[in-house]
């Protein structure tokens, strides 16, 4: 008898079909996400070595090389955003580079869904459950920030100028957020019909 644990983990937007033209909506996969905490003497520049670049200690901001994103959560916390296959061997560099250290590292890779929200007007699709200031003044590229939409609890990044954001919901909330994001459209579209 099969135990189920040697199943592959299935998305919880799986079958739900990606939202296309002048607003789109799709569902990233095959990321792995870290749960990055730490402070004290040593820390910045250990965790800066293990990630190859350095940790942004701006509130809301973000730093990255290549397909690895850091995140920031809080003074003493950050999101570690990689592909799935190299989390790993990054959780693992991390451990040991910050073996002396008061932190901690955790793989957090499935509690969550990730969305992309993309296009002219997707700013006006967030702003219609999101209570962040989101005006490019204020929430450009490379920046970041924990809110909700509506009754989900949300992670934003504004990945690009299009603009277009990513979005971290709970794997138990996505279907409800893919939902709500799909009637926020409707009614923009309606608007810029």
């Amino acid at each position: 008898m099969d135990s189920g644990w040697n199943r592959i983990p299935r998305s919880p937007l799986a079958g739900f079909r990606p939202v296309a033209g002048p607003i789109l909506l799709s569902e990233l996969t095959e990321f792995g996400c870290l749960n990055l905490r730490g402070e004290g003497p040593g820390f910045m520049a250990a965790s800066s070595a293990a990630l190859g670049f350095e940790l942004s200690d701006a509130p809301n901001t973000t730093s990255r090389d290549g397909k690895t994103l850091a995140l920031w959560l809080g003074p003493d916390e950050w999101a570690i955003r990689a592909p799935l296959h190299r989390t790993p061997a990054l959780e693992d560099a991390l451990d040991r580079a910050l073996d002396a250290c008061h932190c901690s590292v955790n793989d957090v890779s499935d509690q969550f869904a990730l969305m992309r929200l993309s296009g002219l007007h997707a700013r006006e699709v967030l702003e219609r459950g999101c209570p962040l200031d989101l005006h490019e003044r204020e929430f450009a590229p490379g920046r970041c920030a924990r809110s909700h939409f509506l009754e989900a609890g949300v992670l934003i990044y504004q990945a690009d100028s299009v603009p277009g954001f990513d979005i971290w919901v709970r794997r138990s909330h996505g279907p409800y957020l893919w939902h709500m994001l799909e009637s926020a459209i409707a009614s923009v579209k309606g608007l810029i019909a």
